[in-house]
């Protein structure tokens, strides 16, 4: 959904990331907790994001990511792809 917000435009995302097994859903969500300071840090260098968690959802063994951005959607994902995707892959 996008909502005009004076002169930009305010987006969000909402993503349900499947997890295969339990134990790679542990594993995933102590690689979150862990890093969780390296990942704010890798928000706060995209400008335009307002909110951004991710959040374990039990009951399937995914993890969820929301967030609320500025701009349009192509730019917030090149910029949560160059700051935040390597923090999570290394």
């Amino acid at each position: 959904m996008t909502t005009p917000i004076g002169q930009s435009v305010q987006s969000g995302l909402n993503m349900i990331l499947p997890v295969k097994s339990w134990l790679e859903f542990e594993e995933s969500s102590a690689v979150v907790h862990f890093k969780e300071k390296e990942i704010a840090e890798s928000r706060e260098a995209i400008g335009t994001l307002h909110f951004a968690r991710f959040v374990k959802l039990r009951d399937h063994n995914h993890l969820g990511y929301f967030a609320v951005f500025d701009g349009d959607f192509r730019t917030y994902l090149r910029d949560f792809i160059n700051n935040t995707g390597p923090v999570l892959t290394r």
